[in-house]
């Protein structure tokens, strides 16, 4: 399975910062940043309610022109933000990075007190660009929007509802039919995220590849698989259960009906996530190892 592309700094200008709102400190630290990417040279964006919250309005644009023209994306608020903000950027490839506030995370690059060095390293061109491979999720039935995510798309089910009959079909041949709470269909990014609670492998992040987890199957041959990002995987709902949803990144949701094919395969975009020289991707996993974070 073949890694996707890595590139190097380039030239930058339009800065988009993109901040939790309910966390006061992403506020503060947004304050910081217009300060910091001015003095260097760029120009800082935000969306026109939060221009005004923060007394930069002239900084602020509508949300539906907040995306064009940009060069990158700063989202501050951990990992959720950092998801939230690949949402918002698809299908254009912007770069993104995220700035974390003490919670533990995979995705956020820098800590909140490292934001000047940030903005020195956006302006020396020192950091290098990781294409992120991210999984879409369609359901044949007239009226559905297909859904994208970085991390992880999952059937679920809603409350106290029953277990789900699921059948799973790979490129057009049923491989295996179980019950289960639900079903994962992750990226490798996503692979250190519920994916890996539920049993999962962890995969380089930079992979181009799809993984299919079972949550809490009834069936002692439901078992992770790796499969190539290529590759089409089609989950068929058997029986007639009430409540069960699709649900993108944790937060973007889609009602789902007895009969119901969902079909996954690799979406038509990239997220470009933004890498600062620093920990590699094992050594953030050892640090989580030791830490008894995983």
């Amino acid at each position: 399975m073949p890694l996707i592309r890595v590139s190097w700094g380039t030239a930058m200008q339009t800065v988009g910062l993109l901040p939790h709102e309910g966390k006061p400190e992403a506020l503060a630290t947004t304050e910081a940043f217009i300060t910091l990417l001015r003095k260097a040279g760029f120009t800082p964006r935000l969306e026109e309610r939060t221009a005004s919250r923060l007394g930069h309005p002239a900084f602020g644009v509508a949300p539906e022109a907040f995306v064009e023209g940009l060069d990158l994306v700063i989202a501050l608020g951990g990992d959720g933000a950092l998801l939230r903000a690949a949402h918002r950027v698809y299908p254009r490839e912007i770069p993104l990075f995220g700035v974390n506030f003490g919670h533990v995370g995979f995705l956020a690059e820098v800590e909140a007190q490292e934001v000047a060095e940030a903005v020195r390293r956006l302006r020396a061109g020192e950091y290098r660009v990781e294409d992120r491979l991210m999984v879409a999720a369609s359901v044949g039935r007239p009226g559905t929007t297909p859904l994208v995510a970085l991390n992880d798309v999952v059937i679920a089910k809603r409350g106290q509802a029953r277990m789900i009959s699921l059948a799973i079909v790979l490129n057009g041949v049923t491989l295996t039919e179980y019950r289960a709470d639900g079903l994962i269909v992750a990226t490798p990014t996503g692979s250190t995220a519920y994916s890996l609670s539920a049993g999962g492998p962890i995969l380089q992040p930079t992979l181009a590849a799809l993984v299919v987890t079972p949550v809490c199957a009834h069936a002692l041959h439901a078992r992770p698989l790796v499969l190539g990002a290529e590759e089409e995987v089609t989950v068929r709902i058997l029986a007639p259960h009430e409540e069960v949803v699709l649900v993108a990144d944790g937060y973007e949701t889609l009602a789902l009906l007895p009969g119901d094919e969902i079909h996954f395969r690799r979406a038509t975009a990239v997220t470009r996530l933004l890498r600062f020289t620093g920990p590699g991707f094992y050594e953030l996993l050892r640090e989580r190892f030791r830490a008894g974070k995983l």
